[in-house]
């Protein structure tokens, strides 16, 4: 286990069987996106597994046995992996050029990553939600850039996907005409195809708003898209009787795009 703090921010990496262990101090013990290293071992090779996770947390000075059913662990440590279980939302980052998920933890006045690293898993804690666009940004060293021109438009996810495969089929015109069809920059429309099919920088937001609340529950999907045309955010929602799964798509600056991700946070 790793510990690190400065001014605005507390990071812990613990290996796989640490922070599983810790888990399930706090039930139900499962984590979103965390494989249970336990499953399929047998009661000896269980106890191994608690003994030596136990060992490790107690050498570190944050985890000590007082009782054989009691436990006593360090305050701040408790917190974040209480909040990687408990978490009122969540928010789910994937980079489909990496394959790469994060996952961010919210509860009020609390926001805490939870990121893959060879070692196990680092949790990072954040004092403000406000910093969490630029940390992301970061970990892509890509320089947002558009002149956001107000333009907006929308398709069916369905026919996003088709246009994408005609246009990069070489069918250009019956991708426009797509998603095009009733737009008088069809410019601006195939550039951002083109983007899409080849984007310098391209974030995936799954929002999972209420996830503890079996009647609230409710997920969105937002994308950010930096490509040689421009910066474009893709809002997918529902329309019509049948709900048909639309993407809205806005030219945005960077200025924009940071506004538009701290709306979707709760």
């Amino acid at each position: 286990m790793k510990m690190t703090q400065s001014k605005d921010l507390i990071s812990v990496t613990l290996n796989a069987d640490e922070l599983w262990f810790l888990a399930q101090f706090f039930a139900p013990g499962l984590i979103f996106g965390v494989d249970d290293p336990t499953e399929g071992l047998d009661e000896e090779a269980l106890e191994s597994f608690k003994s030596s996770a136990y060992e490790s947390l107690n050498q570190a000075g944050v985890l000590e046995m007082e009782t054989p059913d009691q436990f006593r662990m360090d305050e701040m440590l408790g917190a974040m992996v209480y909040s990687c279980v408990h978490s009122t939302d969540m928010l789910v980052l994937k980079s489909p050029n990496s394959q790469e998920e994060r996952f961010f933890h919210f509860l009020p006045e609390w926001q805490l990553e939870l990121s893959r690293v060879e070692e196990g898993h680092t949790l990072t804690l954040f004092k403000e939600r406000t910093d969490l666009f630029d940390h992301i940004l970061g970990l892509s060293g890509v320089k947002l850039q558009g002149e956001g021109d107000e333009q907006t438009f929308s398709a069916s996810e369905r026919d996003l996907e088709l246009a994408a495969y005609l246009y990069e089929s070489g069918k250009k015109d019956r991708a426009l005409e797509m998603i095009a069809a009733d737009i008088a920059d069809k410019n601006q429309v195939e550039g951002f195809i083109q983007g899409y099919l080849s984007p310098e920088l391209h974030l995936v937001f799954d929002m999972l708003y209420d996830r503890d609340d079996d009647i609230k529950i409710h997920d969105r999907r937002f994308e950010l898209l930096q490509t040689a045309g421009g910066l474009f955010w893709l809002t997918h929602d529902q329309a019509g009787e049948e709900s048909t799964p639309i993407v809205i798509i806005q030219s945005i600056t960077p200025k924009d795009a940071k506004k538009l991700f701290e709306t979707i946070l709760p």
